[in-house]
């Protein structure tokens, strides 16, 4: 159904998951991404040429109270975070700052052509004991094996804005095993390697994700260099008390310092990209 000569990249809105809205559901030659009003969050990337769902995450097990009445662990999930709030505080879900994470974003443009999806969303941010009046609009551009998100971060009413945004992006591999899953941080020359331990990076402009068994790297990029958080996903095992965690993912915040006035804005351009080696034939004989 991908064959070149009748298939063409498309984008279409339809009720995806039955809740009464409307999903924008992008198709390309080589990249399918769900895109969910509530959150204004991507819930699925396939990457064809791996057969690989990168959002394919479990939150906790049913009957489960860690992580209840968290967010789904999708991709550009917003948070807004204050300065008591740290890695372990994220971690365990004691932020209660993905107020936008929970909103149903309008639509502010849509064009299939590109194809591209404005949303936006607008509401009170809590930070430094005042709440601003903030709009934040997300532009998602789909690409052949790529998608850009351009951020703007508007602020309304009288009151100054100062505060973290955190941008969660999850990314689904196979395990936390080097033979399965591996984290750089890219640098000006070089990447290094750092593992998937719960970490803070002090300064990033990228990160690559390498999925081992499916030949493939994952890049997320940004304009503005970041603060990053980086924590693996875990669910409890299936009977209580016995084996392991079982991982479902790499949890990756990229984090930028606001300081708005009233009537000012704050602009930024993230990236999420795929690339697959290419297999050496069989050598002959």
């Amino acid at each position: 159904i991908r064959a070149t000569e009748i298939f063409a990249p498309s984008i279409i809105g339809v009720d995806f998951d039955e809740d009464n809205g409307t999903e924008y559901l992008y198709q390309g030659s080589e990249l399918n991404a769900y895109l969910h009003a509530r959150g204004g969050a991507l819930i699925e990337l396939d990457f064809l040429p791996s057969a690989w769902n990168y959002l394919d995450t479990l939150v906790s097990r049913e009957g489960d109270r860690h992580d209840a009445g968290r967010l789904p662990r999708h991709a550009f999930i917003d948070h807004f975070l204050d300065d008591a709030c740290g890695l372990a505080d994220f971690a365990a879900g004691e932020t209660g700052s993905a107020v936008f994470g929970r909103t149903v974003w309008e639509t502010a443009e849509l064009n299939r052509t590109l194809p591209e999806v404005l949303l936006r969303a607008s509401g009170p941010v809590h930070a430094g004991g005042r709440a601003a009046t903030v709009c934040i609009e997300k532009r998602y551009v789909f690409r052949p094996r790529s998608i850009d998100v351009y951020y703007r971060v508007a602020v309304g009413g009288e009151e100054r804005l100062r505060t973290r945004l955190g941008v969660e992006i999850n990314v689904s591999l196979a395990s936390r095993s080097s033979g399965d899953g591996r984290l750089f941080l890219i640098g000006e020359d070089a990447s290094t390697e750092i593992g998937t331990d719960a970490r803070e990076i002090g300064s990033a402009t990228g990160l690559l994700l390498r999925d081992v068994p499916n030949g493939v790297s994952i890049t997320i990029t940004s304009a503005a260099p970041f603060r990053c958080w980086s924590l693996p996903v875990e669910t409890a095992p299936v009977a209580s008390g016995s084996g392991e965690p079982e991982y479902q993912c790499q949890c990756l915040v990229p984090m930028w310092e606001l300081d708005l006035g009233p009537g000012t804005a704050w602009e930024n351009h993230l990236s999420i990209g795929f690339e697959k080696a290419v297999e050496s034939p069989p050598r002959e004989g």
